[in-house]
C-alpha cells in the first residue's frame, strides 16, 4: 500500500476512534441526565417558557 493510502488509514481510524469517544461521552451525559431528571425536584413551570420572540417589544 503506498503512503497515501496508509495516511488515509490512520486519518481514518483517528476520526473513528474520536467518534468513539464522543459517543461514549455523549450517552454517559444523557444517561445522567435521564436519572438526574427522576432523583432532582421538577422545576417550576414557568421558568421553562419562552418568550416568543414576536412579543418582545422594541
Amino acid at each position: 500500500m503506498n503512503q497515501s493510502g496508509i495516511s488515509a488509514l490512520n486519518s481514518l481510524a483517528f476520526v473513528l476512534r474520536a467518534l468513539r469517544c464522543f459517543n461514549a461521552a455523549a450517552f454517559a451525559a444523557l444517561a445522567f441526565f435521564y436519572f438526574a431528571s427522576y432523583s432532582l425536584p421538577p422545576l417550576p413551570s414557568h421558568s421553562l417558557k419562552l418568550i416568543p420572540l414576536a412579543q418582545i417589544s422594541h
